[in-house]
């Protein structure tokens, strides 16, 4: 990281709260923003962090309003039951091969549909709140994993609040082919959607491509599995 003599201070957690609080604004460079995410992503961010707080909408604005859209349209376009149907065929193929008795097959049945309806509740009343979980986590691992390159936890967030946000710009544009055409499309939206966080982790971080390669993946996979592993929790609670 380049230690550049800046006139403003570096982002800290306080500083990370303070964005929150503030009043979200959505005219002033959305469009900018994101062609600036989609042209120069590494630089627009590092530029943001080192001080040019003008140069990109704040973070946080720009991904509450972005997953705000999301969960909105998703909702709306996707039955709820899409969302749990997995959970309910992988559970009934794992069941089919192991030996169990119908009746102890019967009450596990049980037991996934009324996991299945928590989840469906929880999904549509949180939604947003979901997407916006595998910021911390995965934001803990890009630190834990890039650490040497200088940037805090908190810049981190930063960083992965403007990932996300362009994330939820990927998926609003595919939705005529995962909405208007087939579910299945979702595998087009995860290959972009992938594909530019290990972009713009060799842009910002401007290591040789495959130790940034190879430390995005890790990030990625880590980051993944506590945010699942978190979300796992959070349903067994209910």
């Amino acid at each position: 990281m380049d230690h550049q003599q800046q006139n403003q201070e570096r982002f800290n957690l306080r500083t990370i709260f303070q964005s929150i609080l503030d009043n979200f604004n959505v005219n002033k460079g959305f469009i900018k923003t994101y062609r600036l995410l989609t042209t120069q992503p590494g630089q627009s961010i590092r530029n943001f962090l080192l001080g040019d707080r003008n140069l990109l909408t704040k973070p946080f604005q720009l991904l509450v309003v972005s997953t705000a859209i999301v969960a909105f349209f998703t909702i709306k376009l996707l039955p709820s039951d899409e969302f749990v149907r997995g959970f309910e065929e992988g559970y009934n193929q794992t069941a089919h091969e192991l030996p169990l008795s119908m009746e102890e097959k019967e009450k596990n049945q049980e037991k996934i549909k009324e996991l299945n309806a928590k989840i469906s509740d929880m999904l549509n009343r949180y939604f947003n709140l979901l997407i916006l979980l595998s910021i911390p986590f995965l934001s803990l691992a890009t630190y834990w994993f890039f650490k040497k390159c200088g940037y805090n936890y908190a810049e981190h967030i930063v960083f992965n609040s403007y990932i996300l946000s362009y994330q939820n710009l990927i998926y609003l544009l595919l939705m005529p082919l995962t909405f208007g055409i087939s579910i299945h499309f979702n595998w087009l939206y995860f290959l972009i959607a992938y594909g530019y966080f290990f972009y713009v982790c060799i842009r910002f971080f401007e290591l040789k491509f495959w130790l940034a390669t190879g430390r995005a993946f890790l990030s990625l996979l880590v980051g993944t599995f506590m945010y699942v592993l978190a979300f796992s929790v959070v349903v067994s609670l209910l």
